[in-house]
């Protein structure tokens, strides 16, 4: 089956389970990295330059990043509380007290500061259920 033809069967599949379902109950998920240090491959220099140097506050920043479970509803509603993956191979002490008054998203680390299958059931069970309605419809993306 060719790509064009998959879309036109999924919108087809889709209509029929979404058309008695309430706006609110019909959700969309994507995740989105947040880089730690943001770097471009370019830079402004004079031409000719034979050196060109960049900084970096973190050089290990450079290659990792946040990770943001983000939900949004058909009428346009983000699912709150929010789910936030940070990178911290050891979890700080002070990590829980920091983030105690953001109450619109939950927090975990990991290494490499990505969802895993652990992590998106958790997501699953302990925040998408209990906010999504009662028959909820999900779509997500591979």
């Amino acid at each position: 089956m060719k790509f064009q033809e998959q879309i036109d069967e999924f919108r087809k599949e889709i209509k029929e389970v979404i058309q008695y379902v309430p706006l609110a109950w019909i959700w969309n998920a994507d995740q989105t990295g947040i880089k730690q240090e943001m770097h471009f491959g370019r830079t402004l220099t004079f031409k000719g330059e034979k050196k060109v140097e960049a900084f970096a506050q973190k050089i290990n920043a450079t290659a990792h990043s946040y990770t943001a479970q983000v939900v949004i509803n058909a009428e346009g509603q983000l699912m709150r509380p929010m789910l936030v993956i940070f990178r911290e191979p050891k979890e700080p002490n002070c990590f829980d007290a920091k983030l105690a008054p953001f109450h619109n998203m939950i927090v975990v680390s990991t290494q490499f500061g990505m969802m895993n299958s652990q992590l998106g059931i958790y997501w699953l069970e302990e925040i998408f259920k209990p906010h999504a309605g009662l028959n909820p419809v999900l779509v997500v993306d591979s």
